[in-house]
């Protein structure tokens, strides 16, 4: 079932074990496997760096994930583990934990770019400061009920409260919110057919719907 979506403006080492594969390669390797991925859409590039490293620079369709983050563990767990990356960082040091984690996390197919950004930049290889577009790299956690392209899904704003009232001739209840680089920065479920926007920061972001289910109206 396809999530619905609302914007608002606001070394070498390699293991096998279980069927994983994890290898640590060169930037000469990683750049050639992103060219060879072009039309996997399993394929997902994460870097690791922090905010103020990635905005200015990264490969071009590469996700943040911030190493240094409380939560970070957790941001890994919620990937779909059944997906290939690409893993990098500034010289390969939080790669290299972060390879490791994911690991242990039980990820299936994960290559660390040895010497990080250091290395594709001394290469000449090309950067970006351009943000991906949103694509769900999340674990899957939706029903199996197939939804019409046409349910429509209404989000009014309510400007006294900071609180958006939902909608729908589908029964939504679980939801995430994703900021603009991919991050889940908020995930509950609808209390009173309304998400609670208060903590949010202003800027862009993604709602997310999960386990939707036909046949019931919110109201």
């Amino acid at each position: 079932m396809r999530p619905f979506y609302f914007l608002l403006v606001i070394i070498c080492f390699s293991s096998n074990l279980f069927g994983q594969t994890f290898e640590n390669i060169s930037v000469t390797e990683a750049k050639e496997l992103i060219e060879n991925s072009t039309e996997n859409e399993l394929f997902t590039i994460i870097d690791v760096r922090t905010p103020d490293e990635y905005l200015p620079e990264h490969i071009a369709g590469a996700f943040m994930r911030n190493f240094y983050d409380e939560d970070f563990d957790l941001q890994l767990d919620s990937l779909d583990k059944n997906r290939e990356y690409l893993i990098y960082c500034r010289s390969g040091n939080r790669s290299g934990q972060a390879f490791q984690l994911m690991q242990d996390l039980g990820f299936q197919t994960v290559y660390n770019m040895l010497g990080g950004m250091n290395s594709w930049n001394a290469s000449g290889y090309p950067v970006t400061d351009e943000i991906p577009a949103y694509v769900n790299i999340y674990a899957s956690v939706t029903s199996s009920i197939e939804i019409e392209t046409n349910t429509k899904i209404d989000i009014y704003p309510n400007p006294v409260t900071n609180l958006l009232t939902i909608k729908s001739s589908l029964s939504l209840h679980e939801y995430i919110v994703v900021d603009k680089v991919g991050k889940i920065v908020l995930r509950d479920f609808l209390q009173n057919n309304k998400i609670n926007v208060t903590d949010l920061k202003q800027g862009l972001y993604n709602i997310v719907f999960l386990n939707i289910v036909k046949g019931q109206k919110n109201h």
